[in-house]
């Protein structure tokens, strides 16, 4: 619950020393969707592998190029990390244009 003015969040943010941010529904299903098809643009990458980036956290695409190497091998398998790096990269030029 939000509360009177957003009370309950500022408290909770001083209880956890987090930046919250309350969005609707409607909202949080679009930066749902916006990320998977981020994640979706990696080329070389099947389906599978963008639903088990964005399972283990991974929103856009920098974090999947700067995230460490062990990390990824971990979802990916480690014969998939440099492919996966590379076409994070094409994919995120792309964006970029």
């Amino acid at each position: 619950a939000i509360g009177r003015r957003g009370q309950n969040v500022r408290l909770a943010s001083q209880l956890t020393g987090w930046k919250l941010d309350i969005v609707s529904e409607s909202r949080f299903k679009q930066m749902e969707e916006d990320a998977m098809n981020a994640l979706a643009r990696i080329t070389g990458v099947g389906e599978d592998a963008s639903k088990d980036l964005y399972r283990a956290g991974f929103r856009r695409l920098d974090e999947v190029i700067d995230a460490p190497e062990e990390e990824l091998a971990g979802i990916v398998g480690a014969e998939t990390v440099a492919q996966l790096r590379v076409g994070a990269a094409k994919a995120q030029e792309e964006v970029r244009r």
